[in-house]
């Protein structure tokens, strides 16, 4: 059974405890003051870039929205992230000589990587640490598709039938591939949601382990320091 990370399961559960101690309708915001569902809602609370408040002034409903986050606030969450997700051994490594396919056929290889800061997300069809963090990672793609020398990929544990079936209604912006068993041998990746960077001669520069708020921080600081 694939680890989830305590730290989401804990933010999840004391989220879900807060909202239905409350005999009212609970209703969630995004940033810019869009109605969205739950599961959106912690999406961004795991951003880091904001934190939530409830307004419940109502008699009949608790609104939820947000205080954007100050640089000192997004730094504490990188700095934490550092400390419990980092698998600090695998700095500096060099990724194995893998070969492989998108879903669209196209192939990925040392040569073709060579050069790339490479951007992988690991991730199977039904984890919840997953989902929360796709948009962050959606809206760190969109920011840097247009520069030739990043390239974002994914991974998913899942098949590919059920791959297909899951992006119909869930977008990932980025190519994904299917996690093999040959690619399984030789990445050992046991603990999902995996987010690794590669340097530009395909040394891990990041390799993080589960989901905090300092996640997606962290990923955009190393980005922009490898640039």
């Amino acid at each position: 059974m694939y680890k989830i990370t305590l730290l989401f399961i804990a933010l999840l559960f004391l989220n879900i405890s807060i909202l239905f101690a409350q005999d009212k309708k609970q209703i969630y915001y995004d940033e810019k003051g869009n109605k969205i569902s739950f599961m959106e809602f912690v999406s961004i609370e795991m951003s880091g870039r904001y934190t939530s408040y409830s307004d419940s002034s109502s008699k009949y409903k608790v609104e939820w929205k947000w205080i954007a986050n100050s640089e000192q606030q997004k730094n504490e969450f990188i700095s934490k992230a550092r400390v419990e997700n980092i698998v600090a051994d695998s700095i500096g490594q060099t990724f194995p000589g893998i070969s492989f396919y998108d879903i669209n056929n196209q192939l990925y290889n040392k040569d073709s990587l060579n050069g790339k800061i490479v951007f992988i997300n690991y991730w199977f069809v039904g984890c919840t640490p997953c989902e929360a963090e796709r948009p962050e990672l959606n809206r760190l793609y969109e920011k840097y598709k247009n520069k030739d020398d990043i390239v974002f990929l994914s991974f998913s544990n899942s098949d590919e039938k059920t791959v297909r079936k899951f992006l119909k209604s869930h977008a990932i912006n980025y190519p994904v591939a299917i996690f093999s068993r040959t690619l399984d041998d030789k990445l050992g990746i046991s603990e999902f949601p995996v987010n690794i960077i590669l340097d530009k001669s395909l040394k891990y520069k990041l390799y993080m382990k589960g989901i905090s708020k300092g996640t997606s921080l962290l990923i955009e600081e190393t980005l922009e320091d490898l640039l």
